[in-house]
């Protein structure tokens, strides 16, 4: 597994990106990016997360994933954290 934060602070650029992730199959990447609204900053941000299977976007100790594969159920990071924030618990029996 590797883990970066952020994406733009890299420099990569796509093809870069393409590359690394294709040199590295077996690994599970997962990047950080910072973000305008609702969307990852910049060009190369954004082709990564259509390139990427799963996608999470956190607000408020809120996570809201969105996948090819299905769930997309948001999910809560730290309860107490997010009630501050002045989210609602989210109802886990389904």
């Amino acid at each position: 597994m590797v883990i970066i934060d952020s994406l733009q602070y890299t420099g990569l650029t796509y093809t870069e990106y393409k590359a690394l992730r294709d040199e590295f199959r077996s690994k599970l990447f997962i990047f950080i990016s910072h973000a305008e609204g609702h969307n990852p900053k910049g060009a190369v941000a954004n082709s990564v997360k259509y390139d990427a299977f799963v996608k999470v976007y956190v607000e408020g100790y809120r996570a809201y994933p969105q996948s090819r594969y299905g769930g997309n159920v948001p999910y809560t990071v730290w309860p107490e954290g997010a009630a501050k924030y002045g989210h609602t618990p989210i109802n886990t029996n389904q």
